[in-house]
């Protein structure tokens, strides 16, 4: 098993990830209970949505298995908060 070092450049591409994953969850859970989607803006949902994409295929790319699945699952729950945000508002 890996030995897992606190100050690796990649240790800290898993936390982010993982932490950029957990407030896209925060987002879902917020939109559904309060079934409102005041205050979000759809540009900066879309475009944020498309930076993730970008990453995940640079991670793809380079070989940053944590840079890509974690940009890949945050890309699918900012999709999933875009589509059931238009929903909302229609």
């Amino acid at each position: 098993m890996k030995k897992i070092k606190i100050f690796e450049l990649e240790t800290h591409v898993w936390i982010a990830g993982f932490a950029n994953i957990a407030g896209l969850i925060s987002q879902i859970y917020t939109l559904i209970s309060t079934q409102t989607s005041e205050g979000l803006s759809l540009v900066m949902c879309v475009m944020f949505n498309y930076i993730q994409f970008v990453y995940a295929r640079l991670g793809k790319k380079t070989g940053n298995k944590a840079l890509m699945w974690c940009m890949y699952i945050s890309f699918i729950i900012e999709l999933f908060i875009i589509i059931y945000t238009l929903y909302l508002r229609n």
